[in-house]
């Protein structure tokens, strides 16, 4: 079993309701690996994996993907290509200000190498999937739950 992963390395997320999928597509200098999460949970390898692939992902998230393949916690099973879409890193948001309570003031969107501050999110800035960092154990919550980026306004 490969341990170095590549670009286009497609993942199997152990769940305890079954087997998730995702795909590496980016290699970030400040977060790290990101990777496309795609849809559905499955009780039996799929038949075709390159037909998930070519679905639209529901999310993205940075993941310790490099570590995690090493400690055997998640298992590189094919390598597709990538979406021709995702040429340049997607764009993404992360929460500014907060009130004491918690409450996001402002947001950052993350457009390649350009930030800006924006007040209020409109409805397509709301479905950004966030610039954040995420753990085995969040991302398989994540998955099981089916959190999607615009539950965190």
């Amino acid at each position: 079993m490969r341990k170095k992963i590549k670009l286009g390395d497609v993942i199997e997320i152990s769940t305890i309701k079954g087997n998730a999928y995702a795909q590496y597509v980016f290699n970030d200098n400040e977060y790290g690996q990101l990777i496309r999460i795609l849809p559905g949970i499955y009780k039996t390898y799929p038949s075709d994996i390159k037909k998930i692939v070519e679905m639209k992902e529901l999310y993205f998230v940075f993941y310790p993907l490099s570590i995690s393949v090493r400690q055997n916690r998640v298992k590189i099973i094919s390598n597709e290509k990538i979406p021709s879409y995702l040429e340049k890193k997607p764009i993404l948001r992360r929460p500014g200000n907060r009130e004491s309570n918690g409450k996001v003031l402002n947001w950052w969107i993350i457009d390649n190498d350009r930030e800006y501050s924006v007040k209020n999110l409109n409805d397509k800035q709301v479905k950004y999937s966030l610039a954040v960092i995420v753990s085995f154990d969040l991302l398989e919550d994540k998955i099981l739950t089916g959190w999607m980026p615009e539950d965190e306004i």
